[in-house]
């Protein structure tokens, strides 16, 4: 496939569509990008506007993400209209080494919570929905190059028996 895009020399907007590599296919997706000064209303309390709409011509399906940048710098937020599981996420930075981004599934209600944490030689990210499982990601940066990896699944509910917990540890190398 191939891309074409196009943007101005400010990064304020951009378009792009995507062509198949097959003959008969044409155009696969069309999107879109433009970024804005927020509106005089709310103009003390967000920074920045962005819209992007974009097309999937092959499954016939529109979706369009809007996205709020607070003056601050350290709070955003991300409305993602689609047809399978429209969100709305708020995104913060909590300090230089700790975010938190609370997502709400608008069809359903459903709150998921996502913690990132920079560590010292590597990082620890955290997946909480409330009603089903905690999963835990940690990377360790070894002084050899390599990481070291834990994936961590914890079941919230037990199905009638002790509650299974699904730990993953795993080496990768650099050569």
């Amino acid at each position: 496939s191939v891309s074409f895009r196009l943007a101005d020399k400010r990064a304020r907007w951009w378009a792009v569509a995507k062509f198949s590599s097959k003959a008969k296919r044409g155009v696969e997706t069309v999107g879109a990008s433009y970024q804005s000064s927020a509106p005089s209303f709310c103009s003390r309390m967000v920074k920045s506007v962005t819209f992007e709409p974009a097309f999937n011509v092959v499954k016939m399906s529109p979706s369009a993400t809007v996205m709020t940048e607070s003056i601050s710098g350290r709070t955003n937020s991300i409305l993602k209209l689609n047809m399978k599981d429209p969100t709305l996420t708020l995104v913060h930075v909590i300090d230089e080494r700790n975010t938190i981004s609370p997502e709400i599934s608008l069809p359903t209600g459903k709150i998921t919570v996502n913690l990132d944490s920079q560590l010292d030689s590597g990082s620890l990210s955290c997946q909480i929905d409330p009603t089903e499982f905690i999963q835990l990601k940690w990377t360790d940066q070894s002084m050899s190059g390599g990481k070291w990896v834990v994936d961590a699944t914890l079941p919230l509910e037990a199905a009638g028996g002790p509650i299974a917990a699904d730990v993953r540890v795993r080496r990768q190398f650099v050569f």
